[in-house]
């Protein structure tokens, strides 16, 4: 009988030094996978956290996003009528248009107008070209548009047909600044039937907003 409790007793000695061990191993466990679990929380923070970014990353030209692109235009207008008569007025233009050969030309619609020491509005076709991954687009329009001015006491109105070279140079993701100059292609007429003509030019320095994703 005696050999049966020491029996009994090895047992439960044997059992007893046993349970911390697997209490030790699942507490290494639990530790383990907080530590694996903290580790994972700061690298996805890590993840989050903006990249430094130079401040030549900041100065770089619009992006491309899509084939399709739409700019805004503000700026002054320089209008001088027969070599003579000087106008100033404010310049402004709304393009809408599309890129082909790999975002290198562009075409576009464009229509402007002027308003100040004169009146004008313009419907133009834009043909351009990319440059330097964007940095510098020249272009040349086409167009056919109305002009109206005084001129001694007497308002003028005038219509005509003009072409318009311009040079965009783009200085932070499609802000920039634009000049241009603009000629009649023949001698604006007035809208009366007179044999009055007047041969128009203007230059343009604006102010201009380029987007590759409209």
């Amino acid at each position: 009988m005696y050999k049966f409790f020491l029996f009994i007793s090895l047992f439960i000695c044997i059992n007893a030094e046993e349970l911390p061990t697997t209490t030790d191993n699942n507490t290494t466990t639990q530790v383990k996978d907080s530590i694996q679990i903290n580790n994972d929380a700061i690298n996805n923070e890590d993840s989050i956290l903006p990249q430094n970014t130079s401040v030549s990353d900041f100065f770089t030209p619009a992006p491309i996003v899509d084939d399709t692109f739409a700019s805004f235009v503000v700026g002054y207008q320089l209008l001088l009528k027969n070599n003579e008569k000087v106008k100033h007025g404010i310049f402004f233009a709304i393009d809408r248009g599309w890129s082909f050969i790999d975002n290198m030309l562009l075409l576009a619609l464009s229509l402007d107008g002027s308003a100040g020491g004169f009146y004008a509005i313009n419907l133009n076709l834009k043909l351009g070209g990319r440059f330097l991954d964007g940095r510098i687009i020249p272009n040349i329009s086409f167009g056919y548009g109305l002009l109206n001015h005084f001129e001694n006491g007497v308002q003028q109105n005038l219509h005509g047909a003009n072409a318009t070279i311009s040079l965009f140079i783009d200085i932070i993701k499609g802000i920039g600044i634009e000049i241009g100059y603009r000629v009649g292609l023949h001698p604006f007429h007035t809208i009366k039937k007179t044999n009055i003509t007047k041969n128009i030019q203007s230059v343009m320095l604006n102010l201009k907003f380029m987007d590759f994703d409209l």
